[in-house]
């Protein structure tokens, strides 16, 4: 993109050059012969916005409440910088609204230090709009890392993506990246997303506060479509306190889509996020949350995943390559995910490696032309497929109408140390069973002695008794990841036999971490309970006084 040349960019040019920082206005009843720099003698259109050389610190203000038609351009003319931004934002009352009718929304190319705030950016709808509501897109030579991109009190909707931040050239592309207080929705490919041409570009990155809903997926695509929040290609990367619903229905690609989920990423927290009623049109996925290919030094904790066609939690690795790695997740709920073809409320497919498990509960019921688990792992076709070192504690499986509890394939439950050690498995209703290596288990005991699973130094550990949780099933959708400590159906009773009884992680090189699901101290140094929270000994919990759906 470069700007057009005129007496306008002249113009623009010589007010940039000023040391000052300048503010720019824009309004329905203004004139593009106006100067715009007072809200008293406006522009009128984004044109004359796009014509400006924007240096650091510059503002240009919309008028709330008002819709400017067209395309918000920037290009590497425009040069802000993490300590004085450009910021485009909203002036007077209310949020200004970009509509972009088929075209993209706001476009940046090839340059960052910049504010895209209370805004509304709405496109024609997404079986009428490929283009991507707000992007910001970098492909200089050189490997360079453009820094400091904010969006946040944006509304996204009615594109073929909504939020994107992408590069294409080696591992050039951004860094100090923050999405906050987000909503996109009603987009056809993807809520919010980045990507790059290379694993691990994109640094420090941010994502919270945010929601994505009802991006529906492109039916006939070659790829996944329909997924809601995704880091793809990231270094150092953070999801929390987001909501993730209603994604996907009409993708029929294999292999995705998920609510929230990361890929070729390493250092990536995703936390205290809401996941629920994401589909999918094909035979995989559809999924809450996802570590996918080749994601290390990654964690998934505090999270409530329920009603997902597929996983609760999956880790997966299609490639055999060992760069899926040193991954946990710890401290989540799942309610009846794997809605559709067979996945469970944890998932591990492929060859993860040195993946720590632990202090989660699952709760999973029969589902209609479905094959829902506890807990799978499964493999592919290539010997190499199969998990190092991945290893299941402390979790609780609770299972109604005799799902199984657990299943393991044949080649995963002949890899290498594969373990469940004090987990604790109940059927709420209908049959106990576990399914390994093809083979069915209806009791504890049998599973442990052909399988040599749940013993620890030869004697027997896990057990198969109640948890005693409040009212496992009947977990309602929160809607709002603020709402997340008033989840009480997954607390422990009194009595319960979870309580105390878990194996102490410190033995197995574990740090458990500080807290459990609903923020409770976590006994360091001597057993504490199972499941993904501490049962006892704490305040009354807090009751919701109603559901707040995101929208």
């Amino acid at each position: 993109m470069i700007k057009r040349t005129s007496v306008w960019l002249v113009a623009a040019v010589i007010v940039a050059a000023r040391a000052e920082a300048t503010d720019y206005y824009v309004d329905n009843a203004g004139s593009d012969l106006n100067q715009g720099t007072s809200s008293t003698a406006p522009w009128r259109t984004l044109m004359r916005v796009n014509q400006l050389v924007l240096r650091a610190g510059d503002r240009v203000y919309l008028s709330g409440n008002q819709i400017f038609s067209g395309t918000l351009e920037f290009d590497s003319a425009d040069s802000g910088s993490a300590v004085s931004p450009i910021l485009v934002s909203s002036y007077g009352t209310g949020r200004a609204t970009i509509a972009a009718g088929p075209s993209t929304g706001v476009f940046v190319y090839n340059t960052a230090g910049i504010t895209i705030s209370n805004l509304n950016v709405v496109g024609a709808g997404r079986t009428s709009n490929a283009g991507v509501g707000l992007e910001f897109y970098a492909d200089l030579p050189g490997d360079v890392k453009l820094a400091s991109v904010r969006i946040d009190n944006v509304d996204v909707s009615g594109f073929g993506q909504g939020i994107v931040i992408g590069s294409w050239n080696g591992a050039t592309g951004f860094r100090d990246i923050v999405v906050r207080d987000v909503v996109a929705h009603d987009n056809a490919l993807v809520g919010i997303a980045t990507y790059a041409a290379e694993p691990n570009v994109h640094q420090n990155v941010y994502v919270g506060y945010s929601s994505a809903y009802g991006n529906s997926g492109v039916a006939g695509l070659s790829t996944n479509s329909g997924n809601g929040i995704v880091l793809g290609n990231v270094n150092g990367g953070t999801i929390e306190r987001s909501v993730a619903h209603d994604n996907g229905w009409l993708n029929t690609a294999v292999g995705g889509p998920v609510g929230i989920w990361t890929y070729d990423s390493t250092g990536v927290t995703i936390q205290f996020n809401e996941s629920y009623a994401n589909r999918t049109a094909s035979s995989a996925d559809g999924g809450g949350f996802d570590l996918d290919q080749n994601v290390s030094n990654s964690i998934v904790q505090y999270n409530y995943s329920h009603d997902n066609d597929g996983a609760g939690y999956l880790l997966a690795q299609g490639p055999a390559t060992d760069a899926h790695w040193g991954n946990v997740v710890r401290y989540n709920i799942s309610q009846n995910d794997g809605r559709a073809n067979s996945y469970g409320g944890l998932h591990v497919w492929g060859r993860v490696r040195h993946a720590e498990i632990y202090n989660n509960t699952v709760w999973v019921s029969t589902a209609s032309g479905a094959s829902p688990r506890g807990a799978i792992v499964s493999s592919w076709s290539v010997p190499q497929s199969t998990a190092v070192n991945v290893h299941f504690r402390n979790n609780i499986f609770v299972s109604s109408g005799g799902v199984p509890l657990v299943d393991v394939d044949g080649p995963q439950a002949s890899s290498s140390n594969l373990l469940f050690q004090g987990n604790m498995y109940f059927a709420a209703t209908g049959d106990w069973s576990l399914l390994w290596a093809g083979a069915t288990y209806a009791n504890l005991s049998a599973w442990r002695s052909v399988a040599n699973q749940e013993h620890i130094n030869g004697a027997a550990a896990g057990s198969a008794l109640n948890p005693l949780l409040t009212q496992a099933g009947a977990g309602p959708t929160l809607g709002d990841a603020a709402l997340l400590d008033t989840l009480n159906a997954y607390r422990l009773q009194p009595g319960s036999a979870a309580v105390d009884t878990a194996l102490d992680l410190a033995a197995f090189g574990i740090s458990p971490g500080t807290r459990d699901f609903w923020g409770t101290t976590v006994p360091q140094g001597n057993a504490g309970d199972v499941g993904a929270g501490e049962g006892l000994g704490r305040a009354a919990p807090r009751t919701p006084t109603g559901v707040h759906i995101v929208r």
